[in-house]
């Protein structure tokens, strides 16, 4: 099993919100995400609230927002 981290930088919750979800939507049909596809994924959020925005956002961006869970 691969691991990675990926990491983007900027001061912009939008322009890093957008760089997550196009990444999710690519990864999400990928046939190497076969063996992984019931793993829950790991995002670090600063606050609550951030947790909840980005959660919301990224539903609205690609439909449905599962599996991921956020770490402080």
């Amino acid at each position: 099993m691969r691991m990675a981290a990926v990491i983007y930088v900027s001061d912009q919750l939008e322009i890093l919100c957008g760089k997550l979800a196009q990444n999710i939507a690519r990864t999400e049909g990928s046939a190497d995400n076969a063996d992984t596809v019931f793993l829950p994924e790991f995002l670090i959020t600063q606050t609550a609230g951030m947790e909840s925005w980005l959660s919301t956002e990224l539903a609205r961006r690609n439909g449905v927002f599962a599996n991921f869970r956020f770490l402080k």
